[in-house]
């Protein structure tokens, strides 16, 4: 049974004169389980003309224009996959510092900000015990400085006896330093919410932050003056200057 095609469509394409084997490609590409000499049939009647030796030129025309189609279908050929290859490698090997540039100023950023909401809230448990609640800290490098909240004395954070809370480098990232200044300021004693004005300072091998925080116990973050930075560190972005 013979396939029924659009006669309009093929009658307006003939009228624009369009070779009949672009027709026939056309058809064999839509039509592909009609057999060819049906197709050939419905030519014959709507194309004036279209003889049989015609239409085997037209075949064998159309079969090439198949033949080249498949040729051209989409795909990559191995020399195009090597340079893709080749270009991603090259935007893969330019991102890597932005990004790791990305994950120091993310860890630093955690780290000063989970500082600052623990002194918040030191402040906030001696207001309430009407108690005096100490932070104190331990500086060190590479994840192994750690800080926690206490009520009454000093405590150990590297033994974790401090009462309230206990904070470890090792949760933020290996690249996080926290520095001191002195053994002395390694206490911070919340009084009623008062203590003595300072500042705690984490860097990591490109960037650095400042906690500091007044006798009335405001705490905020801000970025050193660029004499006061560790050599070879700058400012995070995103905080005021201190």
């Amino acid at each position: 049974m013979a396939a029924k095609m659009p006669v309009m469509t093929i009658t307006s394409i003939s009228s624009i004169r369009v070779k009949p084997e672009f027709i026939l490609v056309l058809h064999m590409k839509l039509h592909k389980d009609t057999p060819s000499r049906h197709i050939l049939g419905v030519y014959q009647v709507i194309i004036p003309g279209f003889s049989a030796e015609k239409a085997v030129t037209a075949f064998q025309k159309a079969g090439d224009y198949v033949s080249l189609a498949d040729r051209n279908a989409p795909g990559f050929s191995l020399l195009e996959l090597l340079l893709t290859l080749a270009i991603a490698g090259i935007v893969a090997a330019l991102s890597v510092p932005s990004y790791q540039n990305l994950l120091e100023r993310n860890h630093l950023k955690q780290a000063v900000e989970s500082l600052k909401a623990d002194m918040l809230l030191a402040r906030t448990e001696a207001v309430k015990r009407s108690s005096n609640i100490t932070l104190s800290r331990h500086a060190g490098d590479s994840g192994t400085w750690c800080y926690g909240l206490n009520q009454g004395g000093a405590c150990d954070c590297r033994a974790e006896t401090c009462s309230l809370k206990n904070i470890s480098g090792a949760d933020f990232s290996p690249r996080v330093n926290l520095k001191t200044a002195a053994a002395s300021h390694n206490a911070i004693d919340f009084r009623r919410g008062t203590i003595a004005a300072g500042g705690v300072t984490f860097n990591t091998q490109r960037y650095e932050a400042r906690v500091v925080f007044s006798d009335s116990g405001r705490t905020r973050i801000c970025i050193p003056a660029s004499a006061s930075l560790s050599p070879g560190k700058t400012g995070l972005a995103g905080y005021p200057s201190c």
